[in-house]
């Protein structure tokens, strides 16, 4: 049954849930439409579980949607760029927390905690690589036939 206070919408089943054949329907409309406000929710939701500790299945049963249907929202790009949306803007709310700790490490007393601060403050601020770009030009001055010569003389 839909919870107290929510209204049945039209083409659901008697748990308030959509049936296959409108998924499909919503499906088709959605991919040239923009998100709903539900899709928002459920992207909004979804982005945070790894806070909130719910799984897909328990967002869906909040909304009032079948697991399908998320997996199915998922699909769509629309549906996966406001998830990124809202977990970069969660990784943005999260740098102060990061340059204050890193903040902190810089005035220990402990030599190897001071350098690791330093290297991870220096990846945050782009100024150190993993890697080192190389880039090599070779040019021959030999011919084609000079270098078939010499393979077939191995």
């Amino acid at each position: 049954m839909p919870k107290r206070g929510t209204q049945r919408l039209e083409g659901t089943d008697f748990n308030g849930r959509f049936g296959e054949k409108e998924i499909d329907e919503r499906s088709k409309e959605l991919k040239v439409k923009q998100l709903t406000n539900l899709q928002k929710m459920v992207a909004y939701e979804l982005a945070y579980a790894q806070f909130t500790g719910k799984t897909e299945g328990q967002i869906a049963d909040e909304y009032n949607i079948a697991r399908t249907t998320v997996w199915r929202w998922k699909g769509l790009p629309q549906f996966n760029a406001e998830i990124n949306t809202v977990a970069l803007e969660i990784q943005k709310s999260k740098q102060l927390d990061i340059f204050r700790a890193l903040d902190k490490c810089l005035t220990s007393e402990n030599e190897k905690t001071i350098l690791k601060a330093i290297e991870l403050l220096s990846r945050q601020l782009g100024l150190f690589k993993d890697s080192v770009d190389q880039n090599i030009n070779v040019s021959s001055k030999k011919s084609l036939e000079d270098i078939l010569k010499e393979v077939d003389d191995l």
